[in-house]
C-alpha cells in the first residue's frame, strides 16, 4: 500500500512541477496588460490540478483499501480451508525422496505416534514391507506428475492395522522439479470391518443351526442368528449387551477357554468338540476369522444332535440285546458241530 502511495504522491508531485514550469514561462511570455484575466486563468488552472489530484488520491486510496479488504479476505478464506481439511484429513507431507516432512495433529492423534517419532523417517519404512509395492506405485505416480487415490494398510502405535484411504498430491516446481507430496488420509477402518461383519452375519443369518460370533479380545457377542436366540429365549439386540460368561455350560466354558488362549490360536484350524447347550447334545465347530484391522473373531456353529445321539443309543441298545438272545442258541449249535466234527 506504502508503494502505491508513493507512486500516486510522484505522479502528482510532476504534475505540480509540470504546471508550475509552464505557468511562470506563460507569464513571462504573455503581455502586461492582461494580467489579471492570466491570474484568474492561472487559479483556476490551479484549481482543477488540485482537484485532479485529490481525486486521483481518493481513488488510489480506495482501491488500496479494497485490495487489502480482498486480499484480508483470500487469507481468512485460504485459514478456513486449511482448518477444515486439518480437522477432517490427516495430512502427511514428504519431499521427493519419501523422507516425511510435516504432520498434522489429526495423523498424529489417530495413529497414536509423536510427531518426534516420525518427522524425518522415510515413508517406505512406515507403511512396511506388506505395503512396500503400494509404495512403488505411489512414488512412481507423483514423480510423474501424476495424483495417486488408493487405500494403504498401516500400523497404529498400538500395533493394530488401520486402513487409510488416500490421495497424494505431488506439488512441482519450474527449473527444480518435483518439490514434495501432500497425502490427504481417512480412516475407512470402521467403515470396512463394517461392510465385512455385515456380509458375514447377512450369510451366518441363513443357516439353520445356532451361530455364535465373538470377539477373541474381549469376549463380547458380536452376533447371533435366529435359532441360537430361539434357543437361549434371549431377546433380539439384548445379546450385544452379554459376553461369553453369560452363554450356558459347558458350551460357555468352551468358549471362555478359547478366548483365554488370545493369538496363540491358529486361524486356519477348524475346532470341533462335543458339548451341551441348555441340556441339549450340541456338535460345534468354531473357525476362527480375522477382520480387515487383523482383529480376530470366533465363528461357532452348533448343530443339533440329539437326535443323531438317540439314534446311536438306540442301534447299541438293540446290538447289545440282539447279542444277549442270540448268544444262548449259538452256544448249543457250537456245541453240537464241535461233537459232530469229533465223530
Amino acid at each position: 500500500m506504502k508503494s502505491s502511495l508513493r507512486v500516486y504522491w510522484l505522479l502528482g508531485g510532476t504534475m505540480f512541477v509540470t504546471a508550475a514550469m509552464s505557468s511562470i514561462i506563460f507569464l513571462r511570455l504573455a503581455p502586461v496588460s492582461n494580467l489579471g484575466t492570466l491570474w484568474v486563468i492561472y487559479a483556476a488552472h490551479w484549481l482543477l490540478i488540485l482537484g485532479l489530484l485529490i481525486v486521483a488520491f481518493r481513488r488510489g486510496s480506495e482501491a488500496m483499501r479494497l485490495r487489502e479488504h480482498l486480499l484480508k479476505s483470500q487469507q481468512a478464506e485460504l485459514a478456513f480451508r486449511e482448518k477444515a481439511i486439518n480437522e477432517h484429513a490427516m495430512i502427511l507431507t514428504t519431499d521427493a525422496d519419501g523422507k516425511i516432512l510435516s504432520v498434522n495433529e489429526n495423523f498424529i492423534d489417530t495413529l497414536g505416534y509423536r510427531a518426534t517419532g516420525l518427522l524425518g523417517a522415510n515413508l517406505r519404512h512406515f507403511l512396511g514391507v506388506a505395503d512396500s509395492a503400494t509404495y512403488e506405485v505411489i512414488a512412481g505416480q507423483t514423480n510423474s506428475g501424476d495424483v495417486w487415490s488408493g487405500d494403504l494398510d498401516v500400523l497404529s502405535a498400538n500395533g493394530k492395522l488401520r486402513i487409510l484411504r488416500t490421495t497424494a498430491v505431488p506439488l512441482f516446481s519450474k527449473g527444480i522439479g518435483h518439490l514434495k507430496t501432500m497425502y490427504f488420509c481417512n480412516d475407512v477402518t470402521k467403515q470396512r470391518s463394517g461392510e465385512q461383519e455385515r456380509q458375514l452375519t447377512r450369510c451366518l443369518q441363513l443357516l439353520p443351526e445356532d451361530v455364535y460370533l465373538v470377539d477373541m479380545d474381549s469376549g463380547e457377542i458380536l452376533f447371533m442368528n435366529d435359532a441360537a436366540l430361539r434357543r437361549l429365549r434371549w431377546p433380539e439386540g439384548e445379546y450385544r449387551t452379554y459376553g461369553a460368561d453369560r452363554l450356558p455350560e459347558p458350551f460357555g466354558a468352551a468358549i471362555r477357554d478359547l478366548c483365554a488362549q488370545g493369538t496363540q490360536a491358529d486361524a486356519s484350524e477348524t475346532l470341533q468338540f462335543l458339548t451341551e447347550c441348555n441340556g441339549v447334545a450340541m456338535e460345534a465347530n468354531v473357525q476362527i476369522i480375522e477382520t480387515v484391522d487383523r482383529q480376530k473373531r470366533f465363528v461357532a456353529v452348533l448343530r443339533d444332535i440329539s437326535q443323531r445321539m438317540e439314534a446311536e443309543a438306540t442301534r447299541r441298545n438293540f446290538m447289545s440285546m440282539m447279542t444277549h438272545e442270540l448268544r444262548t442258541p449259538l452256544t448249543s449249535i457250537k456245541g453240537a458241530v464241535q461233537l459232530l466234527t469229533a465223530g
